[in-house]
């Protein structure tokens, strides 16, 4: 369980802190508070429409994978579920905050390690659980030992390809889009 959370943190961390490179100019500009920033909104907007339903279908159509087979995903509540994308928006805002912050302070390179740091963290992490991430099964099966299927194998390796390439491209067109917002106002 620790580990699907933590990917979910990390993961929604480091959309937060691209958001927020994105929207340097509309961040320098920003005169108001951190929760009246537009980048903020973008952020939360993409949180809401992209990586919430993503989530959703995950947790409930892949229980045991998205677990990665810690926990017999029968015996969790669903309403766990919630709290997992609260936490996940959490990390997201906490991304553009950090961000956000090193951007008044003007330290962009700071940010861009951050980003690179944060990135290097989700592929150790990957890594790390490359038996549990790329392998399909039950939690049945893991705790029995039986051999799992490669992911590519069924149908959640395209399902997440797919989903890869869509967050990755609703996450382009947000950070273009607060790019372009930046331009108008510089």
């Amino acid at each position: 369980m620790i580990s699907t959370i933590l990917l979910g943190v990390l993961l929604n961390l480091l959309c937060g802190l691209v958001l927020a490179h994105s929207a340097r100019a509309l961040i320098r500009a920003h005169q108001g508070k951190f929760v009246q920033c537009a980048a903020l909104h973008v952020g939360l907007a993409f949180e809401a429409l992209v990586m919430w339903p993503t989530a959703l279908y995950f947790y409930f159509a892949h229980p045991d994978w998205t677990w990665m087979y810690w926990l017999d995903p029968r015996r969790i509540p669903r309403g766990v579920v919630v709290l997992v994308l609260i936490v996940d928006a959490a990390a997201l805002a906490a991304g553009l905050l950090l961000g956000y912050s090193l951007i008044r302070a003007g330290k962009f390179r700071e940010l861009l390690l951050a980003i690179c740091g944060n990135g290097a963290i989700v592929l150790t992490v990957l890594t790390l659980l490359r038996r549990r991430f790329f392998h399909y099964g039950t939690f049945d099966d893991w705790q029995a030992g039986a051999t799992l299927l490669p992911l590519v194998e069924v149908k959640l390796g395209w399902v997440l390809a797919i989903s890869v390439l869509t967050v990755g491209g609703a996450l382009g067109y947000a950070s273009w889009q607060l790019h372009l917002a930046g331009r108008r106002i510089s």
